[in-house]
């Protein structure tokens, strides 16, 4: 049946598969797994296959014919003989490619050369691993009868300037340590990690044992996952640690746990964003003096406020914050960080309260927020802002992102984690395609404030809304702003080289799976000199 959703067993757990090229089918999928926007992976039967509907280079082809078998982010062809559903990847510019990585696979390959697999869970939910609770998903099952142990969701990579990024380790990586240049000694170390895209990970030798991804520790069934993935990474690797360690936010669960499973073990808490730029100089094997870059959503900042836009020096087993995105204001809590228009309306108050009536008349004609709220939608925002009310003081990448989204145009509320700034990327995407030269109106540069290099992200806000309010069309703002930021980050490195002499870079966070982005980045870097 063409338009049935089936569950099939595999390595690692279950996954839901249905016709690529049925919207009803890929509609049923949707509501299944609870995901309204959020594309799906699909399986070809060869990397012939998949040059029909993506771009792949020699190195994308390598990974997809690995005997890892992840999913590899492709860039999407314009014009196919036989499209894919609208549904399947919904405003995407990338297809989730992954070739057959089993028997079972291959069977199905044969008879149905696309399809639409992606693992069988409600989004934020563990891998579903169990005959009986799969059987209550409401679908045929094509099963058999060996158990499963670990669950494993896909591997997911991409490859950017040349270089593949992994941006959930899973089925075909785990349970294989990385090896790195340092040693542990004698201690064996475990590191409880943080709470979203949560994977715990021990270290012994030269050896780090990473779990694999298991999501969102907000999540009770993920909680218990991580309890049981640490135990089952000591039982198999005899690893009983002597020192544990986790990030410095108080209230995360992993913090929490962590502290708990201490007890007479000595306990080292670390600094959210400098822990994402460690992990690039472990992986890498670097100990000199770094620049680093650290952007992503939140996390929990060393002045009490909350981080995600930081610059780190790092020297001689020591850093110091160089610089960062501007903090602000920001309504909304948890909400904040789903629904942009939230995060645009803080900005927005930002600007208000550098400007007269008497100015924001003259330059916008209007209230600035009238623009993209109702009276009373913003009033309450705007209330809770003047008088501080479930509000927090944020330097955070990821709200500059959604901000920025609602604010031209492509997305106001995050469906998924990272929704709204994955769809900044792909509007941007598609604007460069249909020209040919393009170059940004104006450079805001980052500005010393004290001793941090501050890029004033309201001034960037104001001038995106007059660009807005000029004409300018939404692709093209939307490249216009990771182009600033990209020369913020280009621009602050060599303020920082000409004052430290190092030209190393790092770029670290969750803000850095954005490929256009990073891309900007490497490219600019590399012209001015810096080894990334």
């Amino acid at each position: 049946n063409d338009e049935q959703v089936v569950a099939v067993k595999n390595i690692g757990g279950y996954h839901l598969v249905c016709n690529a090229f049925s919207e009803k089918a890929v509609k049923k999928l949707r509501e299944l797994k609870k995901r309204d926007k959020k594309p799906f992976a699909v399986m070809f039967k060869n990397s012939d296959e998949v040059k029909a509907y993506a771009i792949v280079g020699t190195v994308e082809e390598e990974l997809l014919n690995d005997g890892k078998r992840p999913v590899v982010l492709l860039k999407k062809r314009s014009v196919v003989a036989k499209p894919l559903v609208y549904e399947v990847g919904m405003e995407s510019s990338f297809i989730g490619a992954m070739l057959p990585f089993g028997g079972l696979q291959l069977m199905l390959s044969d008879e149905f050369p696309v399809l639409v697999m992606t693992s069988a869970n409600i989004s934020g939910e563990p891998m579903i691993i169990s005959d009986e609770e799969m059987s209550a998903f409401g679908v045929p099952v094509l099963g058999n009868d060996r158990d499963i142990l670990t669950p494993a969701d896909d591997s997911i990579v991409k490859v950017v300037s040349g270089k593949v990024q992994i941006l959930r380790r899973g089925r075909g990586f785990v349970p294989t340590p990385l090896e790195i240049k340092d040693d542990f000694g004698r201690e064996i170390y475990f590191a409880a990690g943080a709470d979203l895209k949560s994977a715990p990970a021990f270290g012994s030798g030269n050896k780090i044992y990473l779990s694999q991804y298991l999501g969102d520790l907000s999540h009770k069934r993920v909680r218990q996952e991580y309890i049981n993935t640490k135990e089952r990474l000591k039982a198999c690797f005899n690893l009983n640690e002597s020192v544990v360690v986790c990030d410095k936010h108080p209230l995360y669960y992993s913090s929490v746990e962590a502290k708990e499973a201490a007890q007479d073990k000595s306990l080292v808490s670390v600094s959210h964003h400098f822990a994402h730029v460690a992990s690039v100089m472990a992986e890498h094997g670097l100990d000199e003096r770094i620049i680093a870059f650290s952007f992503d959503g939140t996390g929990f900042g060393e002045d009490g406020t909350v981080w995600g836009g930081e610059i780190f020096l790092y020297d001689k087993q020591k850093y110091v914050r160089a610089g960062h995105l501007k903090s602000v204001l920001i309504s909304g809590g948890d909400e904040g960080a789903r629904n942009a228009k939230l995060a645009l309306a803080s900005y927005l108050f930002e600007v208000k309260k550098q400007m007269s009536d008497e100015e924001l008349l003259k330059e916008f004609g209007e209230e600035p927020y009238k623009k993209f709220f109702d009276n009373g939608e913003y009033g309450l925002v705007y209330a809770a802002l003047s008088n501080g009310i479930n509000t927090v003081i944020q330097s955070s990448a990821g709200r500059l992102f959604d901000a920025v989204a609602a604010l031209v145009g492509v997305c106001e509320y995050n469906g998924y984690e990272g929704q709204c700034p994955s769809e900044l990327q792909y509007a941007a995407e598609n604007y460069l395609e249909n020209i040919d030269n393009e170059k940004i109106v104006s450079v805001l540069s980052p500005q010393y404030v004290g001793d941090s290099l501050v890029l004033d992200t309201p001034a960037l806000i104001k001038q995106l809304l007059k660009f807005k309010m000029s004409g300018m069309d939404m692709g093209r703002l939307a490249y216009h702003f990771h182009k600033v930021l990209a020369q913020y980050i280009v621009d602050a490195s060599k303020q920082l080289r000409k004052e430290n002499a190092t030209d190393r870079v790092i770029l670290s966070g969750g803000v850095f799976a954005n490929s256009l982005l990073t891309k900007l980045c490497l490219e600019e870097l590399s012209k001015e000199g810096f080894r990334t």
